[in-house]
């Protein structure tokens, strides 16, 4: 197969909502925690890393397993053969994702999940994720962002942006350069994260289990009161990605969307890192 997005939209490139638009790609990484990155574009992590997860799957349906499964035999052998080794980065584009739970505290403590769209993206279809999410990716092709560029919390705010606040997508690699900050649909929350009134936390890495894309979880926490004073109801902006919605955040609801089987790992991973500093999270702002 030459071209995953091809296969997904038709044929055609030009039908997709996504564009080759540059990423990170991790090659490196030792014992000191020092990593190394180079350049590739979108399209290379969905043609190698994306494309590890439509194979594996491919390779379920063919052995019936979920066939099996309902017809009450559940100790059904889903061994399939995985040529890749998790842990060579040479031989696929493996562009890290950067995900984040956001919740904010209160008398009714909320914490919201993106109801993944069906057809207009090409990773992550059809199921559950936190908000906001993206990609590893610079700003511009030159290397005059580089402090936004590898910064995990400007990355975090760009697709607070993109996702829920609806800019259109913030990355200009032949654009303008500029201050991400002074976004109109940043700027705000990032005064927020300056003066104590929000918190971004770094909550762990690893690999995606069906595709091995690398994936960075954390955080993000206001106090619901403090950003209602300030911006009025919370008012999230649906669009192509998908829709976000708003659930209780508890103890008990972390436990159930973590497993819940539509949950993206990544996403299960970021509740998991909740329901663990549940207590340090509640009394954080």
């Amino acid at each position: 197969m030459s071209n995953l997005i091809e296969l997904l939209y038709g044929g055609d490139e030009t039908s997709s909502p996504y564009k080759p638009n540059l990423c990170y790609r991790l090659v490196n990484g030792n014992k000191n925690h020092e990593l190394t990155f180079s350049l590739c574009d979108y399209y290379d992590f969905l043609n190698s890393c994306e494309y590890l997860m439509y194979d594996f799957v491919h390779k379920i349906l063919k052995k019936n397993i979920f066939e099996e499964y309902k017809a009450g035999r559940g100790n059904v052998d889903i061994k399939v053969d995985r040529k890749c080794n998790p842990f060579d980065f040479s031989n696929r584009c493996m562009v890290p994702g950067i995900n984040t739970l956001l919740i904010f505290l209160g008398k009714e403590p909320l914490m919201y999940i993106h109801q993944r769209s069906k057809k207009t993206v090409a990773e992550a279809i059809n199921v559950k994720h936190v908000v906001p999410a993206g990609t590893f990716q610079p700003i511009h092709t030159d290397d005059a962002c580089h402090d936004q560029d590898f910064s995990l919390y400007a990355n975090v705010m760009r697709e607070f942006g993109e996702e829920l606040y609806g800019d259109p997508d913030i990355v200009h690699p032949l654009g303008q350069l500029e201050n991400i900050f002074e976004r109109p649909s940043i700027a705000p929350f990032h005064q927020l994260v300056k003066r104590g009134l929000g918190k971004v936390f770094y909550a762990g890495f690893g690999l995606d289990c069906l595709n091995l894309k690398p994936e960075i979880l954390t955080l993000m926490v206001y106090n619901k009161e403090d950003f209602e004073i300030l911006f009025g109801g919370i008012n999230f902006t649906p669009n192509d990605e998908g829709i976000p919605f708003a659930v209780t955040f508890t103890k008990e609801n972390l436990h159930k969307y973590s497993r819940d089987i539509k949950m993206l790992p990544a996403g299960a991973g970021c509740m998991f890192k909740a329901y663990q500093n549940y207590d340090v999270i509640v009394n954080c702002c």
